[in-house]
């Protein structure tokens, strides 16, 4: 019938086998995809096993807050009439108070930087004021990230409205 030379008919005969080979493995290919679609669709245990607990608990009130810590949540009372949006307990040894404004308010005992702000500000400047160490971070004069302690707690103020030097020292020191 067809009259084909010894390398032609090799040719022919890797080219049908390629073509059996790469129609198995899109075959296997779309039998992975729809494997690994149905496996997101469907729960499964081992995701919800790998899943980290939030390091958040929710809290009703600053008495259930205080409750929780053992220490009594001090706000500060330049904070004291915004609108809250959220109280949390955070890993269990600090407070977080959101605001509807989106700014933050924490506070834990200790001495270290509870922020959790990790941004390189242009300025960062520290001063002492009734007997609270101060340390702001921002620009120019307008700082954003305010940590102060008092010796025994720490606490934190993370703003998108920057405050001047005399707004930071009125909320460090609860005026």
């Amino acid at each position: 019938m067809f009259n084909m030379s010894p390398f032609k008919k090799k040719l022919a005969a890797v080219l049908v086998s390629s073509s059996v080979a790469f129609s198995a493995a899109c075959a296997a290919g779309e039998a992975i995809i729809r494997s690994a679609h149905a496996a997101e669709a469907a729960p499964s245990a081992v995701v919800a096993q790998t899943e980290l607990p939030s390091p958040f608990t929710p809290c009703s009130s600053l008495e259930e807050m205080s409750s929780r810590l053992g220490f009594t949540v001090q706000l500060p009372a330049s904070l004291a009439d915004r609108s809250i949006k959220a109280l949390n307990v955070l890993s269990g040894d600090t407070a977080q108070i959101d605001f509807a404004d989106g700014s933050l308010y924490r506070m834990a005992r200790g001495k270290e930087d509870i922020s959790g702000d990790y941004t390189r500000y242009d300025v960062r400047k520290s001063w002492r004021a009734d007997g609270r160490r101060i340390t702001a971070r921002g620009e120019k004069d307008a700082y954003r990230s305010i940590i102060w302690n008092d010796g025994t707690y720490t606490y934190a103020y993370l703003t998108d409205t920057p405050l001047n030097r005399a707004e930071a020292t009125a909320l460090a020191t609860g005026r």
